[in-house]
């Protein structure tokens, strides 16, 4: 199932429902800035994939959103209604940060992620900040896809944040080679927590 929330500090309301949520987003009210996306296979707040693909149409046309937070948790299955959400998301314009939060951590499902948001991290030229938290960064080709993204871009992103992440000594010299190498796609600043 989808649970939808306003997760910024300074929600008016925090007893906003997952509807009420998706209906601001409609409305493109100010009042919905920071969106939490979370599925979940323990609760049930919205019928189960009939609103995935609306909520990625909403988002994609709404242009007051500036950070999403999309989180499965580590024992979600991952499916085709996320992937068409994802594929909805990809044509918003107005999302400055981006934080992926505990996708999948199976191998595949962190780079099916990363490769269905390739348009978004490629053509969102107001993203400014990529979050990972609690992400496996030594799935196969996580980093380096990441990195061919980012080289495909027209802007640097200004920050980089990998907060507990399973990431090797290996994969965090790929990155930051990656960054000497081309510049003009490192990011400032580079936290790794």
């Amino acid at each position: 199932s989808l649970i939808l929330n306003d997760d910024g500090e300074d929600a008016a309301d925090s007893s906003l429902t997952t509807a009420d949520v998706l209906r601001l987003l409609e409305e493109n009210s100010p009042s919905v800035n920071h969106v939490n996306i979370m599925f979940s296979e323990f609760t049930n707040p919205m019928p189960p994939y009939e609103n995935f693909e609306r909520v990625g149409r909403i988002i994609a046309q709404n242009t007051i959103v500036t950070t999403l937070v999309l989180s499965t948790g580590p024992c979600f299955v991952f499916d085709g209604h996320i992937l068409r959400l994802l594929d909805h998301l990809c044509k918003n314009r107005s999302i400055r940060c981006l934080e992926l939060r505990e996708i999948g951590d199976s191998d595949g499902e962190l780079v099916q992620s990363i490769t269905c948001l390739e348009p978004f991290f490629e053509k969102n030229d107001e993203l400014k900040c990529i979050v990972g938290r609690k992400l496996n960064m030594r799935q196969s080709n996580v980093i380096s896809l990441l990195v061919t993204i980012l080289s495909r871009r027209q802007f640097s992103v200004e920050e980089i944040q990998l907060i507990d992440c399973k990431i090797g000594d290996e994969e965090i010299q790929i990155l930051l080679s990656a960054f000497k190498k081309h510049p003009t796609i490192g990011p400032k600043k580079i936290c790794l927590d």
